[in-house]
């Protein structure tokens, strides 16, 4: 966990299941710059690859409470410290737990890439939701994804889907071989852009 800016609204970020590599810390700087106040979470406590096997069984090691616990304490802390609004960028793993604090009223706005909730989640979403997906995905189901959204949509919730032509898994994270630097880049700037636009108070 660290604290990368100071003054703004507060976003949390958290990794995808490689860990906490650069392209994140990057991430945090580019938040930092646009003017937030940024906390990324180590989910690992300092383990990361760029292999996906290891990856795999990094997240599968992981205590999934421990974990949600983590992101709310990165939360508090930035509430904690005067930021007058609080959102979360969550990436693979990470973007199923900012959309739970999402659906546990924790924050108020999420972003996530390349993952989803349940249908049932949407219920208790109140804040406004963007995704960022990739065209073709071995990790997310594109009808759990798609009835995901439309039950966010049902419930009144704001979302905004964008998905990146000839993207895969991961495409957002440059650390690995699915980086897609492009796609990264326009999502960066629809995130910041929509982050502004919800934290603003």
């Amino acid at each position: 966990m660290s604290d990368a800016g100071a003054g703004g609204p507060g976003v949390v970020v958290v990794h995808d299941w490689y860990g906490l590599g650069p392209h994140v810390a990057e991430y945090a700087d580019e938040l930092t710059t646009a003017g937030f106040t940024v906390e990324t979470v180590d989910l690992y406590g300092g383990s990361r690859t760029t292999d996906p096997a290891r990856a795999e069984e990094l997240a599968d090691a992981l205590d999934g409470e421990q974990a949600v616990a983590l992101v709310a304490a990165a939360i508090g802390r930035l509430r904690a410290g005067g930021a007058p609004a609080v959102g979360a960028v969550g990436f693979s793993l990470g973007g199923n737990l900012v959309l739970r604090a999402a659906r546990e009223g924790d924050v108020d706005a999420v972003v996530a890439y390349y993952a989803a909730r349940s249908a049932d989640d949407a219920a208790t979403t109140t804040c406004p939701v963007q995704l960022h997906l990739a065209e073709t995905d071995e990790l997310e189901d594109p009808e759990y994804i798609a009835a995901y959204v439309a039950a966010l949509e049902a419930a009144g919730t704001p979302v905004d889907t964008f998905t990146y032509p000839g993207t895969g898994h991961s495409f957002a994270n440059g650390d690995v071989a699915l980086a897609d630097p492009a796609a990264a880049d326009v999502a960066r700037s629809r995130t910041i852009g929509f982050l502004r636009a919800r934290l603003s108070r």
